[in-house]
């Protein structure tokens, strides 16, 4: 309703308050007018002072009613302004004789629903003593001769009854106006306070929405860039080696066409599997993808593939690390496993990336330093698990210009975060590149691992 007479006066022309309170005191005015005009012709005559004084009371209540245009900017001085004019109206009319008028009711709302309620209630209280103390010096004090008969023969006895009278009208009045105006202003403000608060909580939504889908973007950048990254690399290698060999050796040729075909299903495989994770499980919160229940990582407690049709794919760890170095091998670079610390299961969030942390160092190392040997360490200390991936320097050599794009690094550090882990690497004192995870057993990630003599 509110939004519809904002809609209304605007049509109108009636741009801000003052304009719209301006036109307020007009219809107030000629209101006033109405219902005087109303009681001069009503079924009960008015008294000899209303009658003679009609055009002078019809005049102060169209100025009365006018005060209304500054209510909004002014309240407290439009308030006492009306009750200022009411006791003018008083000097025209006999004791018994009362008139009240809309710009009373309107100035005092008006108050209640702008001012604090200890204002408002200070405001009203002081103009219902000075309308009723204004009342009492016109008509008692000062104009005896008013009150001067047989039935006021006593003027102080008669004047009770009728300031009582006087007092319970006026406090009805202001009072009551103000009341309303001020339950109207608490239902606005309540209204106020819940659209913002719906609107906070929007934009909170909305934040959260983009902050959980940059989280999940970064997830499947992840995993598809050490998927894609490892499998690739070795494919475009071997695909090279293949091109050199065609015309000089064909059966060397036909065995690195097989393997390439053989690398190529592993990592469509690979692909298939990621993209069938992330379209057919939760996203876990906890750093990881995880299937329905999941404690994180890549298919929560379950792993990989509990959740699609390549449920037979085996769960990248550290019990597969021999796989990867094999394959890294075949690739022409030279590595070596080292364990050390006996055997430590790890939480399958922790556990993935472990593995995939080593999976990217030694793609940075065919990448970074084709050729050079690469030792990988994977201790299980009382306190922690390490892995230390160090490759030795190789003399340089012309080779193909590459760019990266360096999201290898960035990834790994990713990865450590999401469980808790230090990640550090660097070049090493004798040319070579060092890369180095640690996971503290007992943190928030970790508390799941249990060592094994």
């Amino acid at each position: 309703m509110a939004r519809l007479g904002n809609r209304v006066l605007t049509s109108l022309g009636l741009h801000g308050t003052f304009r719209r309170d301006c036109a307020l005191a007009v219809l107030a005015a000629c209101g006033s007018w109405g219902l005087f005009a109303l009681s001069l012709t009503g079924p009960e005559q008015p008294g000899d002072m209303v009658g003679r004084h009609a055009g002078a009371i019809t005049a102060l209540l169209v100025v009365q009613a006018l005060a209304l245009c500054f209510r909004r900017r002014r309240p407290a001085a439009c308030l006492y302004t009306v009750v200022a004019f009411q006791l003018l109206v008083m000097l025209l009319l006999d004791p018994w004789d009362a008139i009240r008028t809309p710009p009373q009711l309107i100035a005092a709302y008006t108050v209640g629903s702008l001012l604090p309620p200890g204002a408002a209630a200070v405001l009203v209280a002081a103009g219902v003593l000075a309308e009723t103390a204004g009342y009492v010096a016109v008509h008692f004090l000062f104009g005896a001769d008013a009150v001067a008969g047989p039935e006021f023969a006593d003027r102080w006895g008669a004047m009770l009854p009728l300031v009582g009278e006087q007092a319970v009208a006026a406090a009805l009045v202001y009072g009551v106006a103000a009341m309303v105006g001020a339950q109207f202003a608490v239902q606005r403000r309540y209204t106020a306070l819940a659209r913002l608060r719906e609107r906070e909580a929007a934009e909170n939504q909305r934040s959260r929405q983009a902050e959980a889908v940059g989280r999940e973007r970064a997830r499947m950048a992840r995993e598809l860039h050490d998927i894609a990254a490892h499998h690739l690399s070795g494919l475009v290698i071997q695909a090279a080696v293949l091109e050199r060999m065609i015309d000089n050796d064909p059966a060397a040729a036909r065995q690195t066409a097989t393997w390439i075909r053989s690398q190529g299903r592993e990592t469509l495989d690979d692909l298939r599997l990621v993209v069938g994770v992330l379209r057919g499980s939760r996203l876990g919160d906890d750093g990881g993808i995880g299937g329905a229940g999941g404690t994180g990582g890549i298919g929560g407690t379950g792993g990989i593939g509990e959740t699609g049709a390549d449920a037979r794919a085996p769960v990248p760890g550290l019990a597969v690390l021999d796989h990867l170095v094999t394959t890294v091998r075949e690739l022409g670079t030279p590595v070596e496993l080292v364990r050390a610390g006996g055997v430590r299961e790890l939480p399958p969030v922790a556990d993935v990336t472990f593995y995939r942390v080593a999976q990217e160092a030694l793609s940075n190392v065919r990448d970074h330093a084709p050729g050079a040997f690469t030792r990988i360490t994977v201790d299980h200390r009382p306190a922690e698990t390490v892995l230390s991936v160090v490759n030795d320097a190789v003399s340089p050599r012309p080779r193909a210009r590459r760019e990266h794009s360096g999201f290898g690094l960035a990834g790994m550090g990713e990865r450590a975060d999401l469980i808790g882990a230090v990640f550090d690497a660097g070049p090493t004192g004798s040319g070579g590149w060092r890369v180095r995870l640690a996971l503290r057993i007992g943190t928030a990630d970790g508390s799941g691992a249990k060592g094994k003599s």
